[in-house]
């Protein structure tokens, strides 16, 4: 059996869509000089068009505003199964300060975790944002039956002959 993985690139509004949609994410920091992932329960703010999530004043607070960049992403799997995406966000790390903005952002949540009256609001303004869906098709051996999933003129295939190695990359939304 010979797999196909297509990676396809997913458009801004559909990188929008997946993190508004998502409630877990991770936050990439520097800590000590060395990368660190931490869990976050977060929202998609459509209004600035960036990621926010509460935090306490400890490390992963610490280190998202001590560097002048920090990464975040969101990931799933399509609803058949067969393929999953991705979308990441680079950006600036602001404290979102302003009590309305707090509180507007708060009402947004629908995870479970406890925010707490201590906690502080963390914003990523994106510098580049990415995202893609993988899927993958099995064929036979022989090459018969392979049915091939398209999404469009943006399909890239891996996993076949040199010419049709791509640019895995994403796209900028």
């Amino acid at each position: 059996m010979v797999v196909q993985t297509w990676v396809v690139d997913i458009s801004a509004e559909d990188c929008e869509a997946r993190m508004a949609a998502s409630t877990l994410g991770r936050i990439g920091v520097i800590v000590d000089g060395r990368p660190e992932i931490f869990p976050v329960s977060h929202v998609y703010d459509a209004r600035t068009r960036s990621v926010a999530f509460p935090t306490n004043d400890r490390t992963k607070l610490q280190a998202a505003l001590g560097w002048p960049s920090v990464a975040f992403e969101v990931d799933g799997l399509e609803p058949d199964g067969a393929g999953g995406w991705s979308v990441m966000v680079v950006g600036r790390a602001e404290e979102i300060t302003d009590p309305e903005e707090v509180a507007r952002l708060a009402a947004q949540r629908s995870a479970p975790w406890a925010a707490g009256a201590t906690a502080r609001w963390i914003r990523i303004v994106p510098t580049k944002t990415t995202g893609r869906l993988i899927s993958a098709v099995a064929q036979s051996a022989a090459g018969g039956g392979q049915v091939a999933r398209r999404h469009g003129e943006q399909e890239h295939r891996y996993g076949g002959r040199p010419e049709h190695v791509a640019d895995h990359r994403g796209v900028t939304c």
